[in-house]
């Protein structure tokens, strides 16, 4: 549920923290089937897609799992 304080991304703010290309982040989005939030034309994302995103791609974890 949304309340005042909760915070979505754009596709801009994503490309901007990652210092990445809006077309990437939208690559990032079809290739990974995240769920997005989509309000007329604008994509949204919960921060917590964006943190699950991160984590599946941590190098550490990675590893760890193959080992």
């Amino acid at each position: 549920m949304l309340n005042h304080k909760t915070k979505l991304f754009r596709v801009q703010d994503l490309a901007a923290i990652f210092e990445v290309k809006p077309a990437t982040v939208r690559h990032w989005l079809k290739k990974y089937e995240m769920p997005v939030i989509k309000i007329g034309k604008r994509i949204y994302l919960r921060p917590e897609t964006v943190n699950a995103f991160l984590d599946e791609r941590t190098a550490g974890k990675r590893e760890a799992t193959k080992a």
